[in-house]
C-alpha cells in the first residue's frame, strides 16, 4: 500500500512533507518494536498462548518493516533533486538513474488516456471453458491453442504502449525466465486492424502527460519481452502509474492528502492487486481490475467500503485462478 500511496501522492508532495512522513515511519517502526517486545514477554510468561504470541511477533515485524521502509524512502527522496519520477524509482525494470523527468514542466492536460484490454476469452473465440482460468490466466480454443490476451495504453496523439514478442511465444510451454526480443506497436488502429478490437477499456481524464511521456521514453529503450516479468500488461501497469503519479497530491501542502489516500478503500484493493501481480505476474484481466480500481479511486464520490469488500472477493477469485492454473499446467 505504501508504494502505491507514494506514487499517487508524487515525489513533489513527498519532498514537501518528508519530515512528517519520516516521523510517521519512525513512530510506526517503534510501535513494531514495542509490540514485538510485548509478544516476547507474553511468550515467556503465558505458555498457554504461544500461537497468539507468534502472530503478534509476525502484524509486529510487518509494522516495523513498513515503518522503516517509509522512513528510509522519505529521507532518500528529501535528498533527491526536483522532478523525480516515483514510478521509475519503485520499478524493478528501470534503473533509478533514469528517474529524473526530461520535461521542464509537468502539467495536468486535457484529453484522455485509455487502457485497452483483450481478455483471454475474447481473442480465443470459441474457447473451451475453464472457469476463472480463461479470465485471469489463459484461454484454450477448440484447436488447443493457448492465448493469454493482451493489454495496451493509448494517449493521443503520439503515445501508444503495446509490447509484443517479435516471434510469437508458445504460451503452453513458455519458460518464465526466458527473455526474447520484443517490439512495440505503433497505434491502436494498426493493432486492432491486424487482430481485433479490445474487449474492454478504461478511460482516465485526470493524468500527467509529461510524466507519462518521460517514463515511456525510458521504458521503450529496452525492447526485451518476458512472458512473466516484462510483458504487455506489466508495461501498461508501469506507464499507467507514471501517468497517475502525483494526481492525488498535486498542490497539497498538508498531510490531509496522505490520510485520504491511506484510508481510501479502493486504493487498499488496488494495492492488493499490485501485490498479487508483483508476486506472480501481470495479466490482462488483473490489469483490467487494477485500472478500474484506480479509476474509481480518482473519483472520491464512488469510494465505499462495500466496493472494497467486493474487491477482496475478486482478489480471492484471482488467487483461486492462479492455483488452478498451476495444477492445470502440471497435469499438461
Amino acid at each position: 500500500m505504501m508504494k502505491l500511496a507514494l506514487i499517487l501522492l508524487g515525489s513533489d508532495f513527498v519532498k514537501r512533507q518528508w519530515w512528517w512522513l519520516a516521523g510517521m515511519g519512525l513512530v510506526w517502526a517503534v510501535l513494531g518494536i514495542v509490540i514485538f517486545a510485548d509478544a516476547m514477554g507474553d511468550m515467556a510468561h503465558v505458555s498457554t498462548h504461544p500461537f497468539g504470541s507468534l502472530l503478534l511477533t509476525v502484524v509486529a515485524l510487518i509494522v516495523f518493516l513498513s515503518g522503516t521502509w517509509l522512513l528510509r524512502r522519505a529521507v532518500r527522496l528529501a535528498r533527491r533533486p526536483q522532478r523525480v519520477s516515483m514510478a521509475v524509482l519503485l520499478s524493478r525494470d528501470l534503473p533509478a538513474a533514469s528517474s529524473t523527468l526530461r520535461t521542464a514542466d509537468s502539467t495536468q492536460v486535457s484529453g484522455l488516456l485509455v487502457v485497452h484490454v483483450w481478455t483471454p476469452i475474447g481473442p480465443a473465440g470459441a474457447a473451451i471453458p475453464y472457469p476463472l482460468l480463461d479470465r485471469y490466466i489463459a484461454a484454450v480454443d477448440s484447436h488447443g491453442a493457448v492465448t493469454t490476451g493482451h493489454a495496451a495504453l493509448e494517449c493521443t496523439p503520439d503515445i501508444y504502449v503495446s509490447h509484443h514478442p517479435v516471434v510469437e511465444i508458445d504460451r503452453a510451454n513458455a519458460i518464465a525466465n526466458h527473455d526474447v526480443v520484443g517490439t512495440f506497436q505503433s497505434s491502436y488502429e494498426v493493432e486492432a486492424a491486424g487482430w481485433c478490437d479490445s474487449t474492454a477499456h478504461v478511460v482516465f481524464d485526470r493524468f500527467d502527460r509529461a510524466r507519462l511521456a518521460s517514463f515511456w521514453h525510458v521504458y521503450r529503450q529496452d525492447t526485451t519481452y518476458n512472458l512473466t516479468r516484462r510483458n504487455a500488461s506489466s508495461g501498461v501497469a508501469h506507464c499507467l502509474e507514471a501517468a497517475l503519479e502525483g494526481s492525488l497530491g498535486a498542490g497539497e501542502t498538508s498531510l490531509v492528502a496522505y490520510f485520504q489516500v491511506i484510508f481510501n478503500p479502493e486504493l487498499w484493493y488496488a494495492a492488493q492487486l499490485r501485490k498479487k501481480a508483483e508476486a506472480v505476474t501481470w495479466t490482462p484481466a488483473l490489469l483490467l481490475d487494477y485500472a478500474r480500481t484506480l479509476q474509481a479511486a480518482m473519483a472520491p464520490a464512488s469510494v465505499s467500503w462495500e466496493s472494497f469488500f467486493s474487491g477482496i472477493r475478486r482478489a480471492w477469485r484471482y488467487g483461486v485462478a492462479v492455483f488452478a492454473a498451476s495444477v492445470f499446467r502440471r497435469k499438461r
